[in-house]
């Protein structure tokens, strides 16, 4: 099974009306078996319901989302919570948490995923969970010494992308999950696609 969390910058109707730029994004997101597109600015849905009419590859699944009790000011964009249920492999169900982190408050939002994590683990009753999206947590907005204090950082949690790793130019995985699931030894091999070198064309440019 292919996850992907892709920040496409400004996904609407101005980037969709670019015949090229739409036909490579379906391209890319028919690579996945589940893609988180963040950055999302059509308010009607008419041209996102245009995308996915055109990629035609939208299986059913059974999805849960999970409306959370706890501070509503934690976070600039909510995240929010998606269940499925796997069928023909290792996993029963998977839980994801997808995020897109404000830059300048990326430690206070990243530290309260903990908790958001913990509610989600306690109320779905699995341990199958993935964070993935723009964390913004490189060196430019988190340093290794708020990353040291944060709750969402070390041994409790998987990483798949290293610190130092680009991804600004990436279509890829980019989350963390329960240790515990890691022990069971699937859905940790991580390819990054470099799409701007793929396609030849920045997809993330304003």
């Amino acid at each position: 099974m292919k996850v992907a969390s892709f920040n496409v910058r400004k996904f609407g109707r101005e980037k969709l009306s670019d015949k090229f730029v739409r036909e490579t994004l379906i391209k890319i997101a028919s690579r996945y078996d589940i893609i988180v597109i963040l950055e999302v600015v059509d308010s009607s849905g008419d041209s996102v319901e245009k995308f996915l009419r055109e990629l035609n590859q939208c299986e059913s699944s059974k999805d849960k989302v999970v409306d959370l009790p706890g501070d509503e000011d934690a976070f600039a964009r909510e995240p929010y919570v998606l269940r499925f249920k796997c069928h023909n492999t290792e996993l029963e169900d998977l839980v994801m948490i997808p995020v897109h982190t404000k830059p300048d408050d990326a430690e206070r939002e990243l530290d309260e995923l903990y908790d958001v994590f913990k509610a989600v683990k306690k109320k779905c009753k699995t341990k199958n969970i993935m964070i993935l999206g723009d964390f913004n947590a490189d060196g430019t907005y988190l340093s290794e010494a708020a990353k040291k204090k944060n709750r969402i950082w070390g041994r409790n949690f998987h990483w798949l992308i290293e610190d130092g790793v680009d991804t600004t130019t990436v279509c890829g995985m980019l989350f963390l999950t329960d240790t515990e699931v890691n022990k069971n030894n699937f859905l940790f091999e991580l390819k990054p696609l470099l799409f701007n070198h793929t396609y030849h064309k920045d997809l993330t440019a304003k």
